[in-house]
């Protein structure tokens, strides 16, 4: 697969492994959205979104593929409490944080070398009226 698609792959495959942990799922069901929140979605809910994929290329590795690669993901929980959010929060840290292996289900299935927390950051969106608490994740996979 080329670089685009295994990004992609990447990004369907932790939203299919968080929808199906039970964990997160117990507090949100199925609510884990790609890069923004549906309009209407109920809440409380997870949105991932990828932050970056930094690449170090050099003559012998350019176009490569099985590389290994660093990305940084975002991962928002919205809902009406702050608790709520937290609750998210410690539910996607015990969910990802040293992850590794297989992930994702049939043709979207990646393999994780490392999923590592980085930070963690909530705040109220008093335009929204809602609680988010931001959690960034450094996820090493084989490309």
């Amino acid at each position: 697969q080329g670089s685009v698609e295994m990004t992609v792959v990447l990004d369907e495959a932790i939203i299919a492994y968080l929808k199906a942990t039970a964990g997160i799922t117990a507090l949100i069901s199925t609510r884990t959205y790609g890069m923004t929140i549906p309009q209407g979605a109920t809440l409380p809910c997870l949105v991932v979104q990828r932050i970056s994929t930094p690449r170090t290329l050099t003559h012998d590795t350019s176009g490569a593929t099985g590389d290994l690669v660093s990305t940084r993901f975002q991962f928002d929980a919205w809902a009406e409490t702050q608790s709520s959010t937290k609750a998210i929060c410690d539910a996607l840290r015990a969910a990802l944080n040293g992850k590794t292996g297989s992930t994702g289900a049939g043709a979207v299935t990646v393999t994780i070398r490392a999923a590592l927390a980085n930070e963690e950051a909530p705040t109220y969106e008093p335009e929204a009226e809602l609680y988010r608490t931001r959690s960034e994740y450094i996820i090493w996979y084989q490309e």
